[in-house]
Parts: structure tokens; C-alpha cells; sequence
């Protein structure tokens, strides 16, 4: 079944072996790019933005990138039974650590609105699903701009899948001081099923953050089946070291969703980590 609801969800959103947006992901990110001025800025601006030009160069570069490595990264899980058990009784939690624009929050998102869709066209059964979301980046800007597009995903796709928004927070703090805080959502929602680090490790290594702890202090708030997704374009040796489960090199296509580069592809390798939430 996991493999069959795989290969749907392949055809839907990775013809051909190119991942691409959903025609209402599309229209999600047109209504953002658009909006921001696309300036040459710094590296460090691009990746993590501060300003509207920082954010426009984001959304231009890296976004389409950062969200086709989450959905590559998660596939396999979240067609496994313990996600689609999670679907079936009808709610998933999500903690997007280092979130941006709600990069991992939404690409998320869209694959359980293609997963439920799937399903019911096979099992003729609708699963209706209320997602939460805890997204936490210190930028303003990201945390503003990841609200916006978080909400407009959810009333483009009302009609077309059996999801919906049902709670969303929204933390400006710096991990891992909000552990306290993750704690607490947890504590009121069930646990995370999934959470993800989408390129916050680095900054944090920079600052000597023990990632390591961090990591098992998440798995006590993490569901028993849920997993936590470490990615990145890079890894260096003595960040590897830090973290329990080996890097996997992967190779991912997608379509390129910039201003200047309209439906061309575009390939290359990352480095990604499941570490398993095991009791």
C-alpha cells in the first residue's frame, strides 16, 4: 500500500522525476515573489532574511529549494503506516524549527493534501485532517511572511483536499530557548509527528549550540513514530560528528521557480537526516 500511494504521489507532484509546486502552491508562492524587491544582496541575506530585499533574494534562490528537499526527505515517511495512521485518525502536528517563509511548514502541508487526496480516490474513504503548526525563526520578516502564506495555502486548497488549518504559532525566539515553550504546545496539542531543522543548523553550530541535546530533548516531545529532519545543502565533518544519525548525500530535480527562470530544471545533491522518535 505505502509504495502504490508513493508512486500517486510521485505522479502528482514529481513526473518524470521533477518535483514541482501544486497548481494552489504556485499560485502561494506567485502572490509572495512578486511582492519583494529582487536586489543583489549578501549570502548570508539570501539564506536567512532579515530585510525586503534579503527576503525577495530568498524567495528568488532558495525557497523552491528548501521546499522540494523537505518533501524529498519525507516522502518515504510520511507513506508509511505510522504517518498514514497518524492521517487516519486525523490530525498531524508539525514544529518547523529555523522555519523562513513557512518553507517546511508548507511543503509538509501540500503532501498530506496529495496523500489524502490519493486516498481517497483508492480507498474511497475521506480523511479529513486539522493540521497544527509551530513555526519558530527569529526574522521577523520570515515569521510575517510565513503566516501570510501559511493562511493563503489553506483557503486555496478548502475545496480541493480534506485538510485544514486548525491552530498556528508563530515564536520569535531563538532554539533552544524555546524548548520550554514546544513543551507546552505539546503538552495541549499530543505531540509533534513531525519536526523539522531546515538549514538552522549551521547558525546554531556557529553559536556552539550542543545540537546533539537539542535533538534529544525534541524526541521527549516528538509522537512515538514521529521523526525529526535534519537538512542541509552542506554538512561539515565536526557537525556530522555532533549528530547521532549518519548524513545521507541525496539527488533531487525540480522545476525552477524564480523570476528569471521560469519551468526550467534545475539538479543537485543535499545532505539530509531522519532521526526516528523512537520510545
Amino acid at each position: 500500500m505505502s509504495d502504490d500511494i508513493k508512486e500517486l504521489v510521485k505522479e502528482k507532484l514529481c513526473p518524470d522525476g521533477v518535483w514541482r509546486f501544486s497548481d494552489p502552491m504556485q499560485a502561494v508562492f506567485n502572490g509572495a515573489i512578486y511582492r519583494f524587491p529582487n536586489k543583489e544582496t549578501t549570502e548570508t541575506e539570501e539564506r536567512y532574511p532579515t530585510t525586503k530585499s534579503g527576503m525577495g533574494a530568498y524567495l528568488d534562490k532558495f525557497f523552491a529549494r528548501h521546499y522540494f528537499q523537505v518533501q524529498d526527505s519525507l516522502l518515504d515517511y510520511m507513506v508509511s503506516e505510522p504517518f498514514l495512521e497518524a492521517i487516519y485518525n486525523g490530525y498531524i502536528n508539525i514544529l518547523d524549527i529555523g522555519s523562513g517563509p513557512a518553507v517546511a511548514s508548507l511543503a509538509i502541508a501540500d503532501l498530506v493534501g496529495c496523500i489524502t487526496e490519493i486516498l481517497a480516490e483508492i480507498q474511497k474513504i475521506n480523511s479529513k485532517v486539522r493540521l497544527n503548526f509551530v513555526l519558530n525563526d527569529t526574522s521577523s520578516i520570515c515569521l510575517g511572511l510565513g503566516k501570510e502564506m501559511l493562511f493563503d495555502y489553506f483557503k486555496k486548497i478548502k475545496s480541493l483536499y480534506d485538510i485544514s488549518l486548525d491552530r498556528a504559532f508563530f515564536l520569535d525566539r531563538q532554539f533552544p530557548r524555546t524548548l520550554m515553550q514546544f513543551k507546552r504546545i505539546a503538552k495541549n496539542l499530543n505531540p509533534f509527528n513531525i519536526i523539522v531543522f531546515s538549514y538552522v543548523i549551521v547558525p546554531l553550530d556557529e553559536q556552539d549550540v550542543d545540537i546533539n541535546s537539542g535533538i534529544k530533548n525534541l524526541k521527549k516531545i516528538c509522537t512515538e513514530n514521529g521523526q525529526i529532519l535534519i537538512v542541509q545543502d552542506k554538512y561539515n565533518e565536526e557537525l556530522i560528528s555532533q549528530i547521532e544519525n549518519d548524513a545521507e548525500k541525496r539527488s533531487v530535480t525540480h522545476l525552477v521557480y524564480s523570476e528569471q527562470n521560469i519551468n526550467s530544471s534545475y539538479s543537485y545533491e543535499y545532505y539530509c537526516s531522519l532521526v526516528p522518535c523512537e520510545s
